[in-house]
């Protein structure tokens, strides 16, 4: 009731708009939150964080093109703002843009390298661009930062293979098998190996 006395008096403040819509998602409300999310955006044209938080829910609920329209004006503005490049990486790849998502998430992990989730961010858009080497090195980043990171784990074993390292990626992936015996992804892998 107090953040609708805020909105009452003051329709365009910002942080009550995204408090407002926190509460709105925790209650089960995404209507509602992206509502006043778009509020937020309309009522300060060069916020960032209502952006980001639309423009992930956005890819959240499939329109990702839209969330590249209302978020890479804003990176345009501010270049080295995280949560704007990594909501434009996200809704470039699923637009179907794997060259400017590695745009989006090499900047960003050159500006966080000690952020294990952007080196694989880095890691999976390398993939996608077929620059395996170089996603192997993120991997090994990744796994500097984070050593129990299962994505990077099952990718450096991936690019392993994919580089006629055979040898290397089945050490990898033997403790991997010991550790996540039921993983599928484990399974498919030592079939691609053996």
């Amino acid at each position: 009731k107090v953040l609708e006395g805020v909105l009452k008096t003051n329709p365009g403040h910002q942080r009550t708009l995204l408090a407002t819509a926190e509460l709105a998602v925790r209650a089960g409300d995404e209507a509602g939150a992206e509502a006043l999310w778009r509020r937020a955006v309309e009522s300060d044209l060069k916020a960032r964080q209502p952006r980001i938080l639309l423009g992930n829910y956005l890819i959240k609920t499939n329109r990702a093109a839209e969330a590249l329209a209302l978020t890479e004006p804003a990176l345009a503005r501010e270049p080295k703002s995280l949560g704007l490049l990594e909501t434009v990486g996200q809704a470039r790849l699923r637009t179907g843009d794997p060259v400017g998502a590695l745009e989006a998430f090499r900047t960003l992990a050159s500006l966080v390298p000690d952020s294990y989730p952007a080196q694989e961010l880095l890691m999976r858009a390398l993939e996608l661009n077929g620059r395996v080497a170089e996603a192997l090195e993120a991997a090994e980043h990744t796994l500097s930062l984070e050593p129990k990171n299962l994505p990077a784990r099952l990718g450096q074993v991936r690019y392993l293979a994919q580089l006629g390292r055979l040898d290397e990626a089945q050490a990898k992936l033997e403790p991997l098998i010991a550790e996540f015996p039921d993983q599928v992804d484990l399974l498919l892998l030592e079939g691609r190996i053996a």
